[in-house]
């Protein structure tokens, strides 16, 4: 998952990170002059950002003539001419997976 150059020390991924597949690595690293060697115990924390797109409640969808594949939902409304300014017609819902910081709804 992750290698630290020999000579720079430096600490590099070989392979993606994901917050919602891993949160926490833990590892020993070990530094040795080949006659003496040491460990230090390494914690990184991986920071969420918004690298996933929300997705619409689907349990009222509409399948109709103007359903197209390129959405998810379709909500087709009629609304009388004399519905009162105001008037709560329809409320959508969607979740996403990334942290509470990281969604934008």
């Amino acid at each position: 998952m992750h290698q630290i150059d020999e000579i720079s020390g430096v600490l590099r991924t070989q392979q993606p990170v994901d917050y919602e597949e891993l949160r926490e690595i833990d590892f020993l690293a070990l530094a040795s002059d080949g006659v003496f060697e040491d460990t230090v115990p390494v914690t990184i924390t991986i920071q969420d950002v918004n690298d996933n797109r929300p997705v619409f409640d689907c349990s009222n969808r509409v399948d109709n003539e103007l359903y197209t594949p390129d959405y998810d939902c379709f909500y087709n409304l009629q609304l009388l001419d004399n519905t009162l300014l105001g008037y709560n017609t329809l409320t959508l819902n969607a979740t996403d997976i990334d942290t509470v910081s990281r969604k934008y709804l």
